[in-house]
């Protein structure tokens, strides 16, 4: 589903009636690119990361976490393995 709006006294206001239930998290993208004068934040440094501080909801948080852990331990194994001449 994609919602088109526009930006109107701080505020999205959509084109068309969204009838999604109260309480819903979307996601706003600009339809086209927003000069905003910052300079673009690479995916992953910890600049984009300090970003998100705040925004994520507890259930995003560890749902992160745990990818963040798994790709953890396949560095562990590699590193493991590389070192292990295996």
């Amino acid at each position: 589903m994609c919602l088109m709006g526009t930006i109107r006294n701080g505020k999205i206001v959509l084109d068309e009636d969204a009838s999604l239930p109260e309480g819903t998290r979307v996601e706003v993208l600009p339809a086209s690119p927003v000069e905003t004068g910052a300079p673009e934040l690479r995916p992953g440094s910890p600049e984009a990361v300090l970003r998100l501080a705040g925004t994520l909801t507890d259930e995003e948080a560890d749902a992160i976490m745990k990818v963040v852990d798994e790709m953890r331990q396949q560095d562990r194994e590699f590193m493991r393995r590389e070192f292990a001449g295996e």
